[in-house]
């Protein structure tokens, strides 16, 4: 099973219905066995964002003085009587040890929607957007918007046009020189905000990494119902980018994110979309994205067949 572009190999079953043949990048193996780790043998750092679903995160680090995160330092990512998950940074292998509060189902949200993209982060491998991404075509687009922003309800509708899932909620990234590439996280969508839920599983779910060819963000017009597009140009593109980012506190790397900031910002068409408040424009909206992205990739892949 994969997830987030890592092939997830483990010695007890996830409750997810995750694909079995997606493409991925590294391998990554689960163990349900004793702590790792004691408990109380290192110093421990609450991340400021210390609540998640009503639950009180720890995480823990052997150097915690230490700026940069230590080949082999011990770590561990605790939620408040549900799991407890613990590595060596730079291995592939985690060892999972369940409490008292623990299901099948919250242990399958739990690994698949906040700690791997935590994991990801600690460990350096893919730059992490609060957002959701759909395929249009062969291509991916990122769309943006705040906590409650109608992401997901929006991406929702949209797979009822014969639109693939990328990603929602959480949006992995691969930057290499000027290209972007978007990784499917996995075919959950969050639309109930039911808490330690994974959600709706989704038909429609991208398996392939996808070229992303440019971001939206999300906007609410309340003054009348036009729905329009405009650029986004200048440094706005990389204040908004940066806001979005996931975990990026813990992050000791953050030349390479500002690098990996700056290519998406300079390199990727970047537009606004504001649209009226209500359910009742939502197919309108819909409509509107998948034709304006939608003709603008073709166009874009016309001119990139036609090049010598």
């Amino acid at each position: 099973m994969t997830a987030y572009g890592i092939r997830i190999e483990s010695d007890f079953s996830l409750w997810a219905d995750l694909p079995d043949q997606a493409e991925f990048f590294r391998t990554v193996t689960l163990r349900k066995e004793s702590p790792l780790f004691p408990k109380n043998s290192f110093s421990q750092k609450v991340l400021s964002y210390a609540r998640l679903h009503g639950r009180k995160i720890v995480f823990s680090r052997m150097y915690a003085a230490e700026k940069a995160y230590m080949p082999g330092e011990p770590l561990v990512y605790e939620v408040e009587n549900v799991v407890r998950f613990s590595w060596w940074h730079g291995s592939d292998e985690i060892w999972i040890q369940t409490l008292r509060d623990c299901t099948d189902e919250r242990l399958a949200f739990w690994v698949l929607h906040p700690f791997l993209p935590f994991f990801l982060t600690v460990e350096n491998s893919l730059v992490l957007l609060h957002g959701s991404s759909i395929q249009i075509g062969r291509e991916a687009l990122l769309l943006l918007a705040p906590f409650d922003g109608g992401k997901s309800t929006l991406v929702n509708k949209a797979l009822s046009r014969e639109v693939w899932l990328v990603s929602d909620d959480v949006v992995p990234i691969a930057v290499e020189g000027k290209e972007a590439v978007c990784i499917p996280s996995h075919p959950y969508i969050h639309l109930d905000r039911k808490a330690e839920s994974l959600g709706t599983r989704s038909r429609n779910y991208a398996d392939r990494f996808l070229p992303l060819k440019a971001i939206c963000l999300l906007s609410w017009n309340r003054k009348n119902d036009n729905i329009f597009f405009e650029e986004i140009r200048g440094v706005r593109r990389f204040v908004i980018l940066k806001e979005h980012g996931v975990y990026t506190s813990l992050l000791t790397h953050q030349d390479s994110l500002d690098l990996a900031i700056g290519t998406l910002g300079n390199q990727l068409p970047f537009f606004n979309l504001t649209r009226p408040f209500g359910m009742k424009y939502l197919d309108q909206t819909v409509e509107d994205i998948l034709s304006y992205f939608g003709s603008r990739f073709e166009a874009e892949n016309s001119i990139n067949h036609n090049l010598p």
